[in-house]
């Protein structure tokens, strides 16, 4: 049997090279996943949030996500005050977000919206979604990998 012939699938796009079930691809955790995304995707819409300005606010520079990570704890903690209308004034929000972050202006103008979604999810406790955004700090202070 050829290599295409053995592969054939993967490259239809019918298949992965490894179909075994793991802890993580489990129908249970995926639909469970799929519900807090949901919970998630509902609280950013009450605030006037979407997906795309996530993408574009979401930091490429790892030193920078962690410290976003670390400070979406602190501001999870405390986030009354917030609404859709302070959302979309971004001079209110870099100062709303200043109140309660301990952050360079720089960052808060370049990824506050990113870090409303991040604190969003830890205040919402959607456990399937939180490993995802854990700190490396925190992480390895719990065992994780």
């Amino acid at each position: 049997m050829s290599i295409f012939e053995q592969f054939k699938g993967v490259f239809k796009g019918q298949g992965s090279l490894d179909e075994r079930m793991t802890e993580d691809n489990a129908p249970d955790k995926v639909k469970a996943r799929r519900g807090e995304v949901d919970l998630l995707r509902a609280a950013l819409q009450e605030l006037g949030l979407s997906w795309d300005i996530l993408i574009k606010q979401s930091p490429r520079d790892w030193p920078v996500l962690e410290e976003l990570k670390e400070t979406a704890f602190t501001l999870s903690r405390n986030m009354e005050g917030l609404s859709p209308v302070l959302v979309k004034d971004q001079a209110r929000l870099e100062a709303w977000l200043a109140e309660r972050a301990q952050l360079a202006p720089s960052l808060l103008r370049k990824h506050g919206c990113y870090l409303v979604a991040l604190a969003l999810i830890i205040k919402h406790n959607l456990t399937q979604l939180l490993p995802f955004i854990m700190p490396a700090k925190r992480r390895y202070a719990y065992g994780g990998n």
